[in-house]
């Protein structure tokens, strides 16, 4: 994998973390609207870039998917709140599953997809994955 792709991954992260941020500043709709955008785009990158990768090492894709499931079902319950204390739990609630996402996708996938792959191991490489059921 390229070090450039690692520097596209690792720039969105950190410009979607400071939407968010702003965010929970104001919490007025068109900054949720910002957030549901940049959100929704980061998952769309990370889904057509990422996950194809990420498919030959163990359960990478796997784990990255049920991650933007969790991550989408907290960003639809963040828009349909309409008191503002509620919007300010969701949006912290988002953060915080961004910030594992973050922690998980730049520490634990982009790692392993960088290792070379002489390290992985012998039958890690001759194994196709088997579809879940």
């Amino acid at each position: 994998m390229s070090t450039r792709l690692r520097d596209v991954v690792v720039a969105q992260h950190r410009r979607l973390l400071t939407v968010i941020d702003r965010a929970e500043n104001s919490l007025d709709d068109a900054a949720l609207r910002r957030v549901r955008k940049s959100v929704l785009e980061h998952l769309d990158t990370e889904k057509t870039t990422l996950f194809p990768l990420a498919e030959h090492v163990g359960d990478g894709a796997r784990y990255g998917e049920e991650e933007h499931l969790v991550l989408q079902f907290a960003l639809e319950r963040l828009l349909d709140a309409k008191a503002t204390r509620d919007r300010a739990t969701r949006i912290r609630v988002l953060r915080d599953l961004f910030v594992h996402h973050m922690e998980r996708t730049e520490w634990v996938t982009l790692q392993l997809l960088e290792r070379p792959a002489r390290m992985q191991s012998p039958s890690a490489r001759a194994q196709p994955r088997r579809k879940a059921r």
